[in-house]
């Protein structure tokens, strides 16, 4: 995945506003018919988001390893997630294998 690093303006409900600097990763994983790490444990993880940009439903584990029809299921074109809070690491899992999973991390 690559890293960019985007500049986010926050405006208060007094109307002063900060400008942050956050360093966002973004790319994809390829998903195969056994557990596949998508995300490593990031503690500074602010937010990730993931897509699904394949045919077939992917499914989602956010402790440990991933299984077939068990978890969070993103389903086939265009099945996302997002979530601002969870840090630990993510992995997924598919039936065919070589699919390809769309990744955003703040």
């Amino acid at each position: 995945m690559s890293q960019v690093t985007t500049d986010v303006q926050i405006v208060d409900p007094d109307n002063s506003s900060t400008k942050l600097s956050a360093a966002t990763t973004s790319g994809s994983v390829t998903v195969g018919t056994v557990s596949t790490s998508v995300l490593a444990a990031n503690s500074a993880r602010k937010e990730f988001t993931l897509s699904n940009d394949s045919n077939e439903d992917i499914y989602i584990n956010f402790s440990g390893t991933a299984v077939m029809n068990q978890g969070h299921v993103l389903k086939a074109a265009g099945g996302a997630i997002s979530n601002n809070t969870y840090t630990g690491a993510v992995t997924a899992i598919c039936a065919s294998g070589s699919k390809n999973l769309c990744v955003t991390q703040l």
